[in-house]
């Protein structure tokens, strides 16, 4: 019923309501037999869940006691989640920009290899790719929000670390249809469920209008524990920014990054 819900555009208040048991006028409606389109719609959901079958995807609703904890925090919570893999994966969210230096994404597959816990991140190009990289090479599980549906691998090129990351016992999860395409929109939307999971966030390197500056803000919003690499050089100024909104900053040493970002998962 939230597929074939979300596929008429109801919007996310109305579904939150549909996933956790309520609104039972909406229910009926949506089950309601004698309106076309609503039979188009149940069609698609039809479809839908016999496409995330087949991937071996699984979605959780947020009525059910296997949703992440931490996006039930969020004001604005997905009804839904679809993924891959295993979702039950806490630990520490670390994002920067795609265009990283080659120190800035050394240090990002290092600090993931040696933390000696998961890690979220967000699939794409840049720091993501190597904190998703440097997790699997300690065989540690690392968890993808992306912002495309489930079916669909944005960008492109990361369709391989997708499956490892499954393979590893990491997962991948949308908060979308199963054949939505990655948006400007989606990837911002996708930036505060990551923010939201993670026991803390830790900013790489990034720009003053990077991607990487909204899960930032969205970790800033719902108190969790932030930190920022101190910045050494030109295209850093997201980290300046915010270690003067009270990031704790942190020099680009991975023995004191591991150090405090373990400290900050057993608080």
């Amino acid at each position: 019923m939230l597929l074939t819900a979300a596929w008429l555009g109801l919007g996310s208040r109305r579904l939150r309501l549909l996933a956790s048991g309520h609104d039972v006028l909406l229910r009926e409606w949506v089950a309601d037999d004698a309106v076309p389109f609503l039979r188009q719609a149940r069609r698609y959901a039809r479809g839908a869940a016999h496409r995330l079958q087949s991937m071996g995807a699984k979605m959780v609703t947020l009525g059910e006691s296997a949703y992440p904890a931490g996006l039930r925090e969020l004001a604005d919570p997905p009804a839904f989640l679809t993924y891959r893999g295993r979702i039950d994966v806490e630990g520490i969210t670390i994002v920067g920009t795609r265009t990283p230096t080659r120190r800035a994404a050394e240090l990002a597959y290092n600090v993931a290899a040696r933390l000696g816990r998961p890690t979220i991140s967000g699939l794409a190009l840049g720091i993501d790719a190597a904190v998703h990289r440097g997790s699997l090479s300690a065989y540690l599980p690392t968890l993808a929000y992306v912002g495309s549906g489930i079916a669909q691998v944005y960008p492109a090129e990361h369709r391989g670390l997708q499956e490892e990351i499954i393979a590893c016992g990491g997962a991948v999860a949308s908060e979308h249809l199963p054949e939505q395409e990655a948006s400007h929109a989606s990837l911002v939307r996708r930036d505060r469920l990551q923010a939201a999971h993670g026991a803390a966030t830790l900013l790489i390197a990034s720009d003053a209008s990077g991607g990487a500056m909204h899960t930032m803000r969205f970790a800033q919003s719902l108190r969790k524990a932030r930190f920022a690499l101190e910045p050494s050089g030109e295209g850093e100024g997201g980290n300046r920014r915010a270690i003067q909104n009270g990031a704790i900053p942190l020099a680009m040493r991975v023995d004191d990054i591991v150090l405090q970002l373990r400290r900050a998962l057993e608080n």
